[in-house]
């Protein structure tokens, strides 16, 4: 079973035409979420979202959710540039969203904790050096930048 259920979907959309936002995420700390998630996990959640704070002044408080809804136009812009493959996907795709101004907004989700998903220290150190591969290309290469 799923974390997250498609019928949070229309939501979002509703999200986009009110906000008139060109991202759509969901974020487990949004005032409305109802979240169900073991407390090492919530701690995971809030490292990660100083570390990315601190690196790339996102002013966004949950970028791991995996439920986004993005116009077709910022995939256009964004997309053709993402190398990570893995770990730090939704951050390098919010990171240059950002860069390139697109309006980003938070929505709640309902998530019931499963075994969907699971972070062990390898894990960890991958979306470690996954981030950290980002913020290379971000501030130091400006790979992003490059046409």
């Amino acid at each position: 079973a799923s974390d997250l259920s498609p019928s949070q979907i229309p939501q979002f959309i509703e999200y986009m035409t009110e906000y008139k936002a060109d991202i759509v995420i969901g974020s487990k700390r949004h005032p409305l979420s109802e979240v169900d998630y073991p407390l090492v996990r919530r701690c995971y959640s809030r490292v990660y979202g100083l570390l990315l704070t601190i690196l790339f002044s996102l002013s966004l408080t949950d970028t791991q959710v995996g439920m986004k809804l993005f116009k077709r136009e910022v995939l256009e812009k964004v997309f053709p540039k993402v190398l990570v493959k893995r770990y730090a996907f939704d951050l390098e795709l919010l990171a240059n969203a950002q860069r390139l101004g697109y309006n980003t907004v938070e929505a709640p989700i309902l998530l019931e904790y499963g075994m969907s998903s699971r972070m062990d220290l390898q894990n960890i150190l991958w979306m470690f050096k996954d981030t950290l591969a980002v913020f290379y290309r971000v501030k130091i290469l400006h790979y992003y930048d490059r046409k």
